[in-house]
């Protein structure tokens, strides 16, 4: 069955996979899988009632009386210095170009430009000739749907 389907409308009609039973079923009890084909049993056994006990179980370790235990937060920052490649170092040339100087904070990467990337932002793939270009042909074409 299609998930559009099951999304517009309040009741469908199908069959359990695990049961076999047939049936109308409310669209709101239902999560939709999005998917070409029918995933695995054991990723289908995440999406089960019992599944879905268990994350809730895992859930709750990770809070302490209710409150969310954050010894450390991390933040975008921090990852970014972790995996992503350092900001290129600056030249005389690159500090009279028009779009660093309309550039409000020097620590941008890849923010605001027009320009498309000429190296991957990961640093694991800096070293990697064929990954890189792969890489920067990928982002190149997202960008060409946003």
């Amino acid at each position: 069955m299609c998930g559009e389907i099951v999304l517009s409308n309040n009741w469908c009609t199908g069959r359990n996979e695990r049961t076999g039973e047939k049936g109308d079923f409310a669209s709101d009890y239902v999560y939709v899988l999005p998917a070409l084909s029918k995933p695995p049993n054991n990723i289908l056994a995440l999406f089960t009632q019992d599944g879905a006990e268990n994350g809730k179980k895992l859930f709750q370790h990770t809070q302490t009386n209710g409150v969310e235990s954050r010894e450390h937060p991390h933040t975008l920052e921090e990852y970014s210095l972790d995996f992503f490649r350092p900001l290129p170092k600056k030249s005389l040339q690159r500090t009279l170009t028009l779009s660093s100087a309309r550039r409000r904070d020097g620590e941008q990467l890849w923010r605001h430009s027009r320009e498309p990337l000429k190296q991957p932002l990961l640093k694991k793939l800096l070293n990697k000739e064929e990954l890189s270009q792969e890489a920067c042909f990928a982002f190149n074409a997202i960008l060409k749907y946003m």
